[in-house]
């Protein structure tokens, strides 16, 4: 058994930004100097489906009806030629691509709980595999080890060596979700990959069988290939992409949602909101909130594909102030920035666009009479991150 902890290399947190309304939870943070991480790529995926496999983009490399397993008794084939893996998956699942990371992860969907007389909503078991980057020289203790130190941070786990598709895997029970789950982290020649199980067959009698069965089925037939495509070129960096550090400015990197910026020397990372930066003198000091000092903090809202940042904030105009309405570019990507009139106090925010992901910056109080000395303060931190933003891929 391999005992994972909390590696002291690394200073995240894990919390739920409050004052972003409408924001996904965050992943947490890292400053420049903690630690270079690899990222995602972004690989085309094909469902094959039944005793024929059909595919729309055969990989160039290898034909994969010559290494991949053959449906039968009740058991189904998932080919994905652009991520490099087959496997077969019994006919009570159904095979999806994640909308939101399609090429990338792939979606077994099984049977669901019954609901019960005080049960509003049922589990429902499924698996999912996915090409999460190149092996970029990790093993899969390394790879299990840093995807804890990013998504959590404050959980003790015992790993278990194990050998998936022929590659050395390290398995882990009890990890974060909406019920725990079970997830195999494995790292090939060729790139990073991993397996996450819900609900675990012991938390959930009813579906026991059904989610033993999709791992056996998965991971005993699981087959790995070289991708069609150099997964090293396929993504960008965040040492490829971030801005330098300097004694008045300090870098901000969250490698789980890929972006990074610059924010003055002099402003603090708050370490119960991920994200969030606050600097300046105290403002005020509020039941319920404490004392009030300038903060900045970046989020993301969610996946839009094909939709403007200015047509996703259509639907939430009741908070925007209609006047300070402005579209522009951050980045170099499409953005609006505007001012949400709410209470106890007005802000400015902005939405940008990064391949269909809506990130937002919230900066509060944005009070000119009632907080003038905060002013100051909010527009210098906001103009450097504004200035020095940028993205990358993100790393799972």
């Amino acid at each position: 058994m391999n005992s994972f902890k909390k590696p002291k290399l690394l200073a995240f947190i894990l919390a739920v930004s409050l004052m972003l309304t409408g924001c996904a939870l965050s992943p947490p943070i890292s400053q420049e100097g903690k630690l270079s991480l690899p990222s995602a790529t972004e690989p085309s995926s094909i469902v094959t489906k039944h005793a024929a496999v059909v595919t729309e983009n055969p990989d160039p490399y290898v034909d994969p009806t010559t290494v991949c397993p053959t449906p039968s008794n009740g058991r189904l084939l998932y080919l994905n030629p652009g991520a490099g893996f087959c496997f077969l998956y019994p006919e009570s699942f159904s095979a999806q691509i994640d909308p939101n990371q399609p090429g990338e992860i792939v979606q077994l969907l099984g049977p669901q709980q019954e609901l019960g007389p005080k049960t509003q909503e049922s589990l429902r078991t499924f698996l999912n595999v996915s090409l999460n980057g190149p092996s970029d020289g990790m093993d899969s203790q390394q790879y299990a080890s840093m995807w804890l130190s990013l998504y959590a941070p404050e959980i003790e786990l015992q790993g278990e060596s194990a050998t998936i598709g022929g590659q050395p895997a390290e398995i882990l029970s009890g990890l974060p979700g909406f019920t725990p789950q079970r997830g195999a982290f494995i790292v090939t020649p060729n790139g990073r990959y991993s397996i996450f199980l819900s609900p675990q067959p012991e938390d959930v009698p009813e579906l026991a069988e059904q989610a033993s069965l999709v791992w056996e089925t998965v991971t005993e037939s699981l087959v790995f290939f070289k991708p069609p495509v150099d997964l090293a070129a396929k993504y960008k960096r965040a040492e490829d992409a971030c801005p330098q550090a300097s004694t008045e400015m300090e870098l901000l990197t969250d490698y789980a949602l890929g972006y990074c910026l610059l924010f003055p020397a002099d402003f603090d990372i708050d370490p119960t909101i991920p994200g969030r930066l606050v600097g300046g003198p105290v403002l005020d000091n509020r039941e319920g909130f404490g004392q009030i000092r300038t903060s900045l903090a970046v989020g993301t809202l969610g996946y839009f594909p094909g939709q403007s940042p200015l047509v996703t904030l259509h639907s939430r105009m009741d908070s925007v102030d209609p006047d300070t309405l402005v579209e522009t570019r951050i980045a170099g990507l499409p953005a609006v920035i505007f001012r949400g009139p709410r209470e106890p106090w007005t802000h400015r925010q902005a939405f940008i666009s990064v391949d269909g992901m809506i990130y937002t910056i919230v900066a509060q109080p944005e009070e000119p009479e009632r907080y003038a000395q905060g002013m100051p303060y909010l527009e210098r931190a906001w103009n450097l991150m504004l200035d020095s933003l940028a993205f990358f891929t993100p790393w799972r």
